[in-house]
């Protein structure tokens, strides 16, 4: 492998014919001028949850410019559900795709 190549994570579990999904990605919309609310309950809510729940590895908490929030949350198994957020802060219901994690890369040390 060149010295310039993204390497692997080292320490990851090998999750290649583990449970076939164990990942989830969520995905909302939120209500006009409520994505702050709705990052603020993903994170003292959603994200202390899963990460009480067996064999949670990894939560990650993003949002964009167009009012939605994701979180992308790895297992070592199944990963289940994300609670359900607030109705009044959403604009539309939270959207759900499961997946099987297969690497991780980061950049190389310079």
């Amino acid at each position: 492998m060149p010295a310039d190549a993204a390497k692997p994570t080292e320490g990851e579990p090998e999750t290649r014919g583990a449970h076939p999904h164990d990942t989830v990605m969520w995905e909302v919309g939120a209500a006009p001028t409520r994505l702050a609310d709705l990052v603020a309950w993903v994170e003292a809510e959603a994200v202390p949850e899963l990460l009480r729940r067996d064999g949670c590895l990894e939560v990650a908490v993003f949002d964009s410019a167009d009012n939605r929030a994701v979180v992308i949350a790895r297992f070592a198994g199944d990963p289940g559900q994300l609670p359900d957020p607030p109705s009044d802060l959403l604009r539309r219901p939270p959207q759900t795709w499961p997946f099987r994690h297969l690497s991780s890369h980061r950049p190389a040390e310079r």
